[in-house]
């Protein structure tokens, strides 16, 4: 079976849109086919972001789980998107004879090509060199502490809780250094039992994989009780970074993509969307990324502040000097 790919895969609204009725339908023709074998046809491929390079590793690794092998097709080093994936290693990580026609440079903070991570002990080095790359984008050491330090919950989540077949999976890249407005993309990714497999096997049983997904993304949800209020150790706030990074993309107008197993949610420019999917379980895992701009950014206390007195207001009677401590991250990166 033949599968052209979009022109397109990025983080971007319409194009999430328009990726998932493409995996969609990629499903719907394999289940009318006996063949095992998949063509991916690249000619078509014109710009592709750490997002959309994470979500195609993630769905390949999918498809791979349920016997199909890919064969790719019409890979030319001539053409940007084709040479960016051989440079961050995509080929590379299906095992996949690709000609390198031209010098790998260092990434000097600029990007962190495809890491494929299958031990614990791998995050923190990993984590070093996506800190240097947002801190490279968006010039706030604070806020990129903040990220960093969510991206190593994630990462350590896949290991502690996800029970992922193939570990887990995480890129990020710069975009227009120089400019007034640069930029930073990452994302993780993982095929383990899925933010909403968690959220669904409580008291949210009933949600759709999209409703749980967007659950999880609210205070509390994703942690256990008491949790956020031991302040000792860094690994208090572990299932509580779903809510902080939500806040944080809010704040700043930032655009997000949340997804596991057949739910997907889109915080675009603050705003949260569920994706109209149909529980269709296109990845049989997590996805989770993320865009960051530099511009107008609201200062990491001053966001502190805002989230605490929502905290304080909406989910909890604790004082707000508390809360505010509790996402007191300074003494974690010196």
């Amino acid at each position: 079976m033949k599968v052209i790919l979009p022109s397109k895969i990025v983080i971007e609204h319409d194009p999430i849109i328009e990726i998932w009725d493409w995996a969609i339908n990629v499903y719907k023709k394999m289940k009318r086919q006996s063949s095992k074998k998949l063509c991916f046809d690249f000619s078509g491929l014109q710009f592709i972001d750490p997002f959309g390079t994470v979500f195609l590793i993630l769905f390949i690794e999918t498809l791979k789980k349920e016997g199909y092998t890919l064969y790719p097709q019409n890979v030319s080093q001539e053409i940007d998107a084709h040479r960016y994936l051989t440079r961050m290693g995509f080929f590379d990580f299906f095992n996949l004879n690709c000609d390198y026609k031209f010098t790998k440079h260092d990434s000097a903070g600029r990007f962190v090509e495809i890491r494929h991570l299958e031990k614990i002990t791998e995050i923190n080095n990993t984590i070093e060199d996506l800190k240097k790359t947002l801190i490279t984008a968006l010039e706030d050491v604070d806020i990129s502490n903040f990220f960093s330090h969510k991206a190593t919950e994630l990462l350590d989540n896949v290991f502690s809780h996800a029970a992922s077949s193939i570990g887990a999976v995480i890129m990020a890249q710069t975009y227009q250094l120089g400019t007034k407005n640069p930029c930073v993309i990452f994302a993780v990714g993982d095929l383990g039992i899925g933010i909403a497999c968690s959220i669904k096997n409580t008291i949210y049983e009933n949600f759709s994989d999209s409703e749980a997904v967007k659950k999880a993304l609210d205070y509390g949800v994703s942690s256990k009780s008491g949790r956020l209020y031991n302040y000792s150790s860094p690994n208090a706030h572990q299932g509580a970074g779903l809510f902080y990074i939500r806040k944080f993309l809010e704040l700043n107008s930032w655009t997000g993509i949340f997804t596991s197993n057949g739910g997907a949610v889109i915080i675009d420019e603050g705003k949260i969307l569920e994706l109209d999917v149909a529980d269709n379980e296109i990845i049989a895992g997590t996805l989770i990324g993320l865009k960051l701009t530099s511009d107008n950014i609201l200062d990491y206390d001053t966001a502190s502040q805002i989230i605490a007195s929502e905290i304080y207001e909406k989910y909890t009677m604790k004082k707000k000097y508390d809360i505010i401590k509790a996402e007191d991250f300074s003494d974690w990166f010196d």
